[in-house]
C-alpha cells in the first residue's frame, strides 16, 4: 500500500514538473517572439539611418542620430548574444546567415561610429552595409512558422522580398548618386 502511494506521489510530481516545463516553454516562446519583433524594428531603423546620413543636416541632429544609432547597435548586439545563448547549436548559430548579417552590419556601424576622425578611410560604403540589416527581417518568418500560419507566412515572404529588393536597390542608387555626382 505504501508503495502505491509513493508511485502516485511520484506521478503527481512528474505531472507538476511537466506543467511547469510547458509553462516555461510557453513564456520562452513569447519572449522569442518579442525579441524577433524588437529585432525587426531595430533593423529597419538602422537601415533607415543610412538614408538619413546621406542628407545634409546640422551638427545637433548629427549628434542625435549618432546616439540613436549607438542605442540601436547595442540593442542588436544584445539580441545576437541572447539568441547565441539560447541556440541549441551555438557553433552553427555563429555561421548562420542571420549571424553573418549581424556581423556585417554591427561591425560596419561600430567602425563608422568610432573612427570619425580618420580621413583616410572612405566610410560611405561601410555605411551602405547598414542597409543589409533589412535582410534580418527574414527572421520574422520563423515567427509565422512557429505559430503555424502558412498564409501569413506566404504574404510576409512576398512583402519582405519586395521591400528588401526595393530598399537595397534604392540605397545602392543613393550611394552611387552621392558618391559620383558632380555639380557642374
Amino acid at each position: 500500500m505504501a508503495q502505491i502511494d509513493k508511485e502516485e506521489d511520484g506521478n503527481l510530481h512528474d505531472e507538476e514538473d511537466q506543467s511547469l516545463l510547458a509553462a516555461l516553454a510557453k513564456r520562452i516562446e513569447k519572449f522569442l517572439v518579442k525579441l524577433e519583433i524588437n529585432n525587426a524594428i531595430a533593423s529597419v531603423l538602422l537601415a533607415s539611418l543610412f538614408i538619413l546620413n546621406t542628407y545634409d543636416y546640422d551638427s545637433r541632429s548629427s549628434e542625435v542620430i549618432y546616439i540613436f544609432e549607438f542605442i540601436i547597435v547595442v540593442d542588436l548586439c544584445l539580441d545576437w548574444l541572447i539568441f547565441l545563448i539560447m541556440a541549441e547549436n551555438r557553433l552553427g548559430y555563429l555561421f548562420a546567415p542571420q549571424s553573418l548579417i549581424s556581423y556585417i552590419t554591427i561591425a560596419s556601424s561600430l567602425f563608422c561610429m568610432f573612427s570619425m576622425n580618420i580621413e583616410a578611410i572612405d566610410k560611405y560604403e561601410l555605411k551602405f552595409l547598414k542597409t543589409l540589416r533589412i535582410l534580418a527581417l527574414g527572421r520574422l518568418e520563423d515567427v509565422f512558422k512557429r505559430r503555424n500560419l502558412p498564409l501569413g507566412r506566404a504574404i510576409f515572404s512576398l512583402a519582405f522580398e519586395s521591400i528588401a529588393i526595393i530598399f537595397i536597390f534604392a540605397a545602392g542608387m543613393l550611394l552611387l548618386e552621392n558618391r559620383f555626382y558632380f555639380q557642374p
